[in-house]
């Protein structure tokens, strides 16, 4: 299946191959970033500081975990899911086993893109220019580096960190 948000409340399952929807979901305000585990759907709700936890199998909300301002985005590595507060400037950490907050990380101004990779999770923070790496061993911040101006989105690939900078019109490596 193929999750969407396009609603300011709900998202929608869609069968790729038939390309039918099948079933709507009500979740928080402002669905914005998604993430997959083999257990759950997770939905990050940027207008109410929420992650909304959907079982897949009954296509059902079955948990609501606050976490910073104006989530945006949420990745899985390390056994846990780790949401973007670009709001709050800081990085929650989720245990999707028991659905409790772990850690909030403070990361800067405005915590914008997510990538795991090289045994760390990184952060963008679109304000100051800088990346963070965040270890999870401690949840603490471990190196932050310059990488230009404006950087958001960012993929780990190739055993190298690749970083989109919006007023710099380049990407970084």
């Amino acid at each position: 299946s193929v999750w969407v948000s396009h609603q300011p409340q709900a998202v929608s399952r869609i069968d790729p191959k038939t390309r039918t929807v099948l079933g709507t979901i009500k979740v928080g305000n402002g669905p914005a970033g998604m993430a997959a585990t083999e257990e759950a759907v997770w939905v990050v709700n940027h207008g109410d500081r929420s992650v909304s936890r959907i079982d897949p199998a009954r296509n059902l909300v079955v948990a609501t975990i606050k976490v910073g301002k104006n989530p945006l985005l949420v990745g899985t590595h390390a056994g846990s899911l780790w949401v973007t507060n670009q709001g709050g400037g800081s990085v929650t950490r989720i245990d999707p086993k028991t659905n409790a907050v772990l850690a909030e990380v403070r990361v800067g101004k405005s915590a914008s893109g997510l990538a795991s990779g090289d045994g760390g999770i990184f952060v963008s923070v679109f304000e100051e220019g800088i990346v963070c790496r965040i270890d999870p061993s401690t949840n603490k911040v471990v190196s932050r580096f310059k990488v230009g101006s404006g950087p958001a989105g960012m993929v780990y690939a190739a055993d190298q960190l690749w970083v989109a900078n919006q007023r710099d019109d380049a990407v970084v490596r």
